[in-house]
């Protein structure tokens, strides 16, 4: 779809007779507006996306070279040590003289990016990720997979799969030093590469077909295997960057009514993407692609032309037609209404992707757009404040002209004024050219004579000096030349750390706003992004063992729900972060401090709270400028226990060996006195046994004799009867028979009551 304008633009290179975006929005929203447009294809009361791009396009566009883009220009041409185009040492009056460009504002944006460096990349840590809940176990073990799968995107060891964080970093901090912000966009990098395969043709009973030669089948399928697999992070120059005016400056992207960020694609990089299988891009006509964008080209060469020292590199020129061709595409990000939609397109001139709500193109940022703008320095109510190289250039060129005066005056010292008469015959170029070993040919001696200046005064170097403080004290830093002006700083110690101290807290500030503003967000999305997108195998499973879910958290397998858990990120750049050796005193005091409290802590003694040595460990050699702290030095061993309880162990071993022996003694003891009192039992058993015994023989020998007695009883009775049948009468003789049966009888009653008190005897 084209742009066809009613009339052409104004001398000025904008439209004429510019309404209001809002306005225009709203009209074109109802249907009410005059449209200078073909309509869309769905019907003329749909919203007109490619018109709006173009009236943001012009409104933000005059925004940006009205504002700001002087200022970058200037303030890219100071950190390449260049003076501004209307200088005056670029003036004819100055072809000869002393131009010399001191590089105090390049040393300043150097030292500010190492101490940014030395903040973000003195431990093997990129970020601090916290549970939301402490107390919820899986928030926990959460946390510590997503800080392992950062540490891992962001380790320039891990090839392809790994974000070139120090470079994006360090680049968007020198963005924010020089153009006052950095934007970055976020998101997954998935870049997919065909192959050619062959498989079975299925037929209808799901086997495969086989031909007529007995062979299966076959057909040619074209697959896509993933070469990068990652999520990513592009910085975006911010001459490229259409912003919403009226933007809130709390939140310039995603409060902005629209954002325009243009990127410089190649003419094949737009066919493939226009042949991805996942979400081709419209297919757009060479020549409107080659026309997008074309009144915009001319605003941003100038920056672009400072930063790269005069030659603008995305230039037509410099590209040249053909197949790798320069060609600006748009991602556009509109707010019309309540609805936030984006797509991507070639200028205002055609779409490339259909218009839709960005919750649907970028699912995992929850309706967020996927760029982040940091700053440098907070201005309230700016949307680009001040940058750091812009508030320095007075100074700075206060410092080149004292510089250039006083290298002229030297100079002339050197090399002094030469006075020639006129009329007289000398060669003035042979003057002029002079040197070692030159002849000058002349008539008079009057007719040369050389004028010598004053020297340079002591106040110019003075001067010099307050400047290179004044500097320095904007800039926050602490230089050689700072301690060199101030004498009665420089004869104590304490002095130096006043100085010292001053500079880092005006370094530490800018350095914490631009973590706040730019790092902090971009690791949330990316954070994000890992959380819905990462499903690498191999990389889970090595995060996984590196965050020791097994061991520490009781997790064996990773699954969604514990990605997708609620955790924070954090980033270490606090107090002294700029300077390693102040943050380990601040960390060696507050250990000083800590540790009597931990020995004096009930919680600490009864175990239930325990100092992380490996933590401590890591922290204090990363300060000291390990950056994979105190793995190198620790080398894991079987526990061992200290003397004390190694005592303590022998001790309670002595006694219970010493309660074993007694025990066995005792036990031993038992052991006799219980066979002793078997045997006495035995004893008991068997005199109770013989005494039976006995008892039973004198029963038996007394039944013997009683039988016997009995036998000669009978024997005599006879004998009596026949000897008293005479003299005594029958009845006497009978009565004497019951008599004898009633003995016996008593008799062994005796003998049942002695056993059975023996048998009672031998129960017990």
């Amino acid at each position: 779809m084209t742009d066809i304008r009613t009339e052409p633009p104004g001398e000025d290179g904008f439209q004429k007779q510019e309404q209001n975006l809002y306005a225009r929005a709203q009209a074109a929203a109802t249907g009410s507006a005059p449209h200078d447009q073909a309509p869309q294809e769905a019907g003329g009361d749909e919203i007109n996306w490619l018109k709006l791009v173009a009236e943001a396009e012009t409104q933000g566009g005059r925004f940006q070279l009205d504002q700001i883009k002087s200022s970058w220009d200037a303030s890219y041409k100071a950190f390449r040590n260049q003076h501004v185009a209307n200088s005056k040492y670029r003036s004819n009056d100055y072809k000869g003289r002393s131009k010399i460009f001191r590089p105090k504002t390049r040393s300043a944006v150097r030292k500010a990016n190492a101490s940014a460096a030395a903040a973000l990349f003195s431990t093997i840590n990129t970020i601090n990720c916290t549970p939301g809940n402490e107390g919820d176990p899986q928030q926990v073990a959460s946390s510590a997979l997503i800080q392992q799968l950062i540490n891992y995107r962001t380790d320039r060891t891990s090839g392809r799969a790994a974000i070139p964080w120090f470079r994006l970093a360090i680049g968007a901090h020198q963005d924010t030093l020089i153009m006052s912000a950095c934007l970055s966009k976020q998101y997954w990098k998935l870049e997919l590469a065909p192959k050619i395969t062959q498989e079975p043709v299925i037929g209808p009973d799901g086997l495969p077909l086989v031909g007529e030669d007995g062979q299966p089948v076959m057909r040619t399928v074209k697959t896509y295997s993933p070469i990068v697999d990652r999520p990513d992070s592009v910085l975006c120059p911010l001459e490229n960057v259409i912003i919403d005016p009226a933007a809130s400056w709390l939140d310039p992207i995603q409060s902005a009514a629209y954002l325009i960020v243009k990127y410089p694609m190649r003419i094949n990089e737009i066919r493939a993407k226009q042949n991805d299988p996942r979400n081709p891009w419209k297919n757009v006509d060479i020549s409107t692609l080659r026309g997008a964008g074309a009144e915009q080209k001319l605003r941003a060469a100038g920056t672009r032309s400072a930063r790269e020292g005069g030659l603008d590199r995305m230039d037509p020129s410099s590209t040249g037609p053909g197949e790798f061709e320069v060609i600006w595409v748009y991602e556009v990000f509109m707010r019309v209404g309540e609805e936030d939609v984006c797509f991507y397109s070639a200028g205002s001139k055609a779409f490339l992707t259909d218009p839709m709500p960005v919750r649907e193109v970028y699912p995992e940022q929850d309706g967020e757009r996927p760029y982040v703008l940091g700053l440098g320095s907070l201005e309230s109510h700016r949307i680009f404040p001040m940058s750091h190289v812009e508030a320095w250039q007075p100074l700075q060129q206060e410092i080149n002209d004292l510089a250039n005066l006083r290298l002229d005056q030297v100079k002339q010292n050197v090399s002094p004024i030469t006075f020639v008469k006129r009329g007289r015959q000398v060669d003035l170029g042979a003057i002029q050219r002079r040197g070692p070993n030159t002849t000058i040919l002349r008539t008079e001696k009057d007719d040369i004579e050389f004028d010598r200046p004053p020297e340079v005064p002591s106040s110019a170097y003075a001067e010099m000096e307050r400047l290179n403080v004044d500097f320095d004290d904007q800039a926050g830093q602490f230089n050689s030349g700072s301690v060199q002006t101030n004498r009665s700083l420089n004869e104590t110690v304490g002095g130096l750390n006043l100085i010292s101290s001053a500079a880092n807290s005006v370094q530490e500030f800018d350095l914490r706003v631009w973590v706040e503003t730019w790092v902090e967000p971009v690791m949330g999305q990316l954070v994000r992004l890992e959380q819905y997108y990462e499903a690498d195998e191999v990389i889970l499973g090595l995060c996984g063992e590196r965050a020791q879910l097994l061991q520490k958290h009781g997790i064996n397998q990773i699954t969604d729900r514990l990605l997708e858990q609620q955790v924070a990120v954090r980033v270490d750049a606090g107090l002294g972060a700029s300077n390693p050796q102040q943050k380990l005193q601040n960390f060696a005091g507050a250990l000083k401090i800590a540790a009597p409290v931990w020995a004096n802590s009930p919680q600490v003694q009864s175990g239930e709270v325990t100092p992380n040595i490996e933590e401590i460990s890591n922290e204090i050699f990363s300060l000291v400028g390990y950056r994979d702290g105190a793995k190198r030095f620790i080398k894991k061993g079987q526990p061992k226990q200290n003397p004390t309880i190694d005592a303590q162990a022998d001790k309670l071993k002595s006694e219970a060996e010493k309660n074993r022996s007694t025990a066995h003694l005792n036990e031993a003891k038992a052991m006799e006195t219980g066979v002793r009192t078997k045997m006495d039992f035995a004893g008991l058993v068997h005199g109770q046994q013989m005494d039976r015994a006995k008892l039973v023989n004198q029963v038996r020998s007394e039944r013997e004799s009683f039988q016997h007695n009995k036998e000669n009883s009978a024997e005599d009775r006879k004998l009596k009867e026949k000897q008293i049948q005479a003299k005594s009468e029958k009845p006497a003789a009978k009565e004497q028979a019951p008599d004898q049966h009633a003995e016996i009888a008593d008799l062994l009653k005796q003998v049942v009551a002695l056993l059975s008190q023996n048998q009672q005897h031998a129960q017990v």
